[in-house]
């Protein structure tokens, strides 16, 4: 059971991370937009 409480913490922390990352990602993707020509 504590084991379980970890690892399920641990996969929400990381899910978390994954969701900032991607939303920064999106930002920066759109903040410094470039066309290619």
């Amino acid at each position: 059971m504590w084991r379980n409480t970890v690892r399920q913490m641990i996969l929400s922390t990381l899910f978390a991370i994954a969701l900032a990352i991607r939303s920064l990602r999106d930002q920066i993707d759109v903040k410094f937009a470039m066309p290619p020509r």
